[in-house]
């Protein structure tokens, strides 16, 4: 289990969230293992998503700070505890409001990544879903952690091919270009053509009036 939902809440493993996971290229990129769970509140209108991504690498600053990178929230902490790294956010997005939770943790041959994410909708209270964001595990034991070391190099912007499931649809103003005037020709070829026809026309009556 990745986390511990509120009592009463129901939910589980979400392959649709593990396929949506898979697809954002977490850790740097890198191939790892996927796992997913989604739960919803009794009665609607608050919902927890929890991933965790576990991979094999040899530059776990890099991934760490890649992982980070990928956070779309706003940051309301980001500090080192027990071996683990944690970043916290916190947001509202219209009538929306939620609360999230990144925890990153190494041991000498895996990093793991989990997240969690509260979204709540009508007002209503995060206080237990925010709570439950406090049991995300990670699967690596406090014996076996090792200290996150720093990024090599500065982790590119994340290109996420799949909205999150906060995402919505944002519409463009219109955009409009400039053209160049251009005068339109056609007219004056025509008439071009016209004037043409009529003097052929005018000479061949002219010859045949002579021929007579």
């Amino acid at each position: 289990m990745i986390v511990t939902a509120p009592a009463g809440w129901t939910g589980g493993a979400s392959r649709e969230l593990v396929e949506q996971t898979g697809r954002e290229g977490h850790l740097g990129g890198v191939h790892g293992v996927v796992e997913a769970e989604r739960w919803d509140a009794p009665g609607g209108g608050l919902v927890l998503y929890a991933t965790r991504v576990m991979a094999t690498t040899a530059a776990p600053g890099d991934a760490a700070a890649a992982e980070v990178a990928m956070v779309h929230h706003p940051v309301t902490a980001d500090h080192v505890v027990d071996g683990l790294r944690v970043v916290e956010t916190a947001w509202t997005e219209g009538d929306v409001h939620g609360a999230g939770r990144l925890v990153i943790a190494a041991s000498a041959d895996r990093i793991v990544a989990v997240s969690g994410e509260c979204y709540a909708g009508g007002g209503q209270p995060l206080t237990a879903c925010s709570a439950a964001l406090a049991t995300l595990s990670t699967g690596i034991e406090p014996k076996d952690r090792v200290a996150i070391p720093e990024a090599s190099r500065v982790p590119a912007a994340p290109q996420l091919t799949t909205p999150g499931p906060s995402a919505t649809h944002v519409t463009m103003p219109p955009v409009h270009l400039r053209q160049e005037a251009h005068t339109d020709l056609r007219p004056v070829y025509v008439g071009a053509g016209l004037i043409v026809i009529a003097a052929v026309f005018w000479w061949n009556r002219k010859r045949a009036a002579h021929g007579r």
